[in-house]
């Protein structure tokens, strides 16, 4: 209800019971002028009069029910009973007061103005009938006498002024309460339904508060501009639900990442069934419908992306599952090293194939796989719904994890088939030992010898497995750029003295100025690798005993740009054999003339 409604409200109540009172009132006049007619024998006047006195109320109450005209009339009506009641009563003074009595039931009506017509009317007929009463005494006219305003002769002008002015006082004091009764009724009915509504807006908000606090943020609530406490159960609504989205999208990604990183993690056949299961595990965990792995591939110097694993993919599409750098939107992609995120998808660019159907995904992402600003790889994923900003966040910090895991995998699978190498240049070296024994048998000081070797040999690999291979990088002038950390343990320096320092420092002052060192690194600038053993000088100036390769790594111009060394620290086999001859047996420095090549002829 309204509040304009609600006071309307109010003040009918309050004429329905001041018009109960009005009524009482004025039946009791009516029957009041039968009874003084069966006294005075004034039957017309109490009947007639009596009659046209409670018309005009009850006509205003009857035809017009829903105006006020009754009370204005109810003020008529009490002004003729008054004229009526003291005539009957011979002009009788004390019949004044039905008019007050009148007065105070018009309060209750608490509309001053209702006092307006009652007070015409009685200043009408009280001046006229005593002017008329006047002329009947001083003409001598019998009928005006008998008026009976007054029961004197007649009433000067200086009692008439009195009773007026009486009456005008009390009309105005009674008119002066109706009217702040009515203010205070309206300021009652209003503070009335000010509390209603703030009872109402109280239980409408702990109700509220209660889907709240049982997280139930559906709910629709409507709240008013004015309700504070309502405004704030909605802004605590709204940041509870921003923060239970936070949460969950950050459950989201953790968990993503997790399963993400225990697939990486379980992985040990290689990069394409790592794809596959990355892939499929990314489709389905963001209720995709289709997606797939690139990875980037590099061959006679030309670099494309290869599709190594994909689900539910249109295999028509990638029939050579090769795309060029810069082709297409995912080669663009890589160009770009930023996400593409498209909800308009060209009419043949993907479709979405089932056993019911072809259709083309709404929602396409390109995520490249970013590792130090090095693009490893792209993620595509394709879907019918939308993919939200965080799932687009959550695949570009999986990109990150991806192309890490990407570039141990290659790191390793390269380490993989250099030990392989070693491995089967160490199976020649005793394929050869075994084919020396076979032809210098009579040798027994050879076979000796050969023997050894083939120990030595055999302890060199248990070094070789058991301290593990050690890691430096060079550019092509024989700079350290970097080193790891078994490698630095082997020489006894820290990376920081290392890096930039040349190979120099860790050979023999004398094997480093000779032309035979010149010519070695003259080969490696050409392209040339290396593979042997030879002797480091550690920091504290021992003697380290090593077995490695020194391989050359090109730029896209096919041309050396630096150079990776791979060692095995045999120290410990080699003084145990040089123990065991009983002689000492003099070390080539650094890569040597000894070393044999194994790619003589690449430029």
């Amino acid at each position: 209800m309204e509040k304009h409604d609600g006071i309307n409200f109010f003040f009918q109540e309050i004429f329905r019971r001041s018009n109960k009172i009005t009524e009482a009132l004025l039946i009791f006049y009516f029957f009041l002028g039968i009874l003084l007619a069966i006294i005075y024998d004034t039957w017309w006047v109490g009947i007639g009069v009596g009659a046209l006195s409670m018309a005009p109320y009850y006509i205003g109450k009857f035809a017009f029910p829903k105006t006020k005209l009754s009370q204005y009339l109810a003020g008529v009506s009490m002004a003729i009973f008054m004229a009526q009641l003291i005539y009957q009563m011979h002009g009788l003074p004390e019949m004044h007061f039905t008019v007050f009595i009148g007065i105070v039931v018009l309060i209750g009506y608490q509309n001053w103005r209702v006092f307006i017509p009652l007070a015409l009317i009685v200043m009408t007929h009280n001046t006229s009938f005593a002017y008329i009463q006047y002329l009947g005494v001083v003409n001598d006219y019998e009928a005006f006498r008998n008026i009976f305003f007054t029961q004197s002769e007649y009433m000067d002008l200086r009692t008439f002024l009195i009773h007026t002015g009486l009456f005008a006082i009390a009309v105005g004091i009674a008119g002066y309460y109706a009217y702040h009764l009515e203010k205070s009724t309206r300021k009652n009915a209003l503070n009335f339904f000010s509390l209603q509504t703030s009872e109402e807006r109280i239980r409408s908000n702990i109700e509220f508060a209660n889907h709240i606090a049982n997280a139930d943020f559906d709910v629709e609530y409507k709240v008013k501009e004015d309700d504070e406490m309502g405004n704030a159960l909605m802004n605590m609504r709204k940041n509870l639900m921003e923060g239970a989205e936070r949460e969950r999208n950050e459950k989201f990604m953790n968990v993503g990442i997790a399963e993400i990183s225990n697939i990486i993690r379980d992985n040990k056949t290689g990069l394409a069934d790592l794809s596959y299961e990355v892939i499929s595990y990314l489709v389905k965990y963001l209720g995709a419908n289709q997606g797939g792995m690139f990875v980037i591939k590099e061959e006679e110097n030309e670099k494309y992306l290869e599709l190594l694993g994909c689900y539910a993919f249109e295999r028509k599409k990638f029939l050579t599952k090769r795309v060029g750098i810069g082709q297409g939107l995912i080669g663009q992609c890589v160009l770009e090293k930023e996400t593409i995120y498209m909800t308009e998808i060209p009419a043949h660019y993907i479709n979405i194939t089932s056993g019911l159907g072809t259709a083309i995904p709404r929602n396409l992402v390109i995520v490249p796989l970013k590792n130090d600003q090095v693009i490893e790889g792209v993620i595509e994923i394709a879907s019918f719904k939308k993919i939200e900003p965080h799932q687009i966040e959550f695949l570009e910090k999986l990109g990150e994890t991806i192309a890490a895991s990407i570039t141990n995998t290659r790191i390793n699978e390269r380490t993989q088939s250099l030990y392989q190498n070693s491995q089967e240049q160490a199976e020649q070296l005793r394929s050869q030992e075994e084919e020396m024994r076979q032809n210098m048998e009579e040798l027994t000081a050879t076979q000796e010898e050969m023997r050894r070797s083939t120990f030595s040999l055999e302890r060199r690999m248990e070094a070789i497995y058991k301290n593990g291979t050690a890691f430096v990088e060079f550019d092509i002038h024989g700079n350290i750029l970097d080193a790891d950390d078994s490698f630095c343990q082997m020489v006894k320096y820290t990376p920081q003295e290392l890096k930039g320092k040349n190979n120099k420092l860790l050979v023999d002052p004398a094997f480093a100025g000779s032309d035979e060192y010149r010519q070695i690194w003259e080969g490696i600038k050409k392209g040339h690798a290396y593979t042997g053993e030879y002797v480091l000088i550690a920091k504290d100036g021992t003697e380290v005993f090593v077995t490695g390769s020194y391989s050359v790594v090109l730029d896209n111009n096919n041309k050396p740009s630096k150079v990776l060394n791979f060692a095995f620290d045999i120290s410990h086999v080699k003084r145990e054999y040089e123990k065991g001859v009983g002689q000492e047996q003099k070390a080539v420095k650094t890569p040597s003339k000894s070393l044999e090549s194994v790619n003589e002829n690449k430029e």
